[in-house]
């Protein structure tokens, strides 16, 4: 009976024992999915190629305008940038704007 009742304890703490790991491990995983998810996106590093993408949101494209003057004129080129966006960008000027701007008045024409 000793015997029986030493091996049921010895099964129950290596029961408990791979239980208590297998409840840390899915913890750990929890809280490495949940940190994976809370992190941010990196920041957005304008480019060229963002300035004059037709999928750039418009706001984005905004922030550009505001922020980065070398990158207005690849703006003018962009097919979302809206009038009040061309003219914000033609009022505040910057590197190679005003040629930027003829030529679309040109492809227009």
């Amino acid at each position: 009976m000793t015997t029986r009742l030493a091996r049921l304890q010895t099964h129950t703490q290596q029961r408990s024992a791979a239980t208590t790991r297998e409840r840390l491990h899915a913890l750990t995983l929890q809280r490495i999915r949940q940190a994976t998810a809370a992190v941010p996106p990196p920041p957005l590093q304008p480019t060229p190629a963002i300035a004059c993408a037709p999928d750039t949101p418009v706001e984005t494209l905004w922030a550009i305008a505001r922020s980065h003057p070398e990158l207005r004129r690849w703006i003018v080129a962009n097919p979302n940038a809206d009038a009040d966006l061309l003219e914000y960008i033609s009022q505040q000027g910057g590197p190679h704007v005003r040629r930027s701007l003829d030529i679309l008045l040109a492809s227009l024409a």
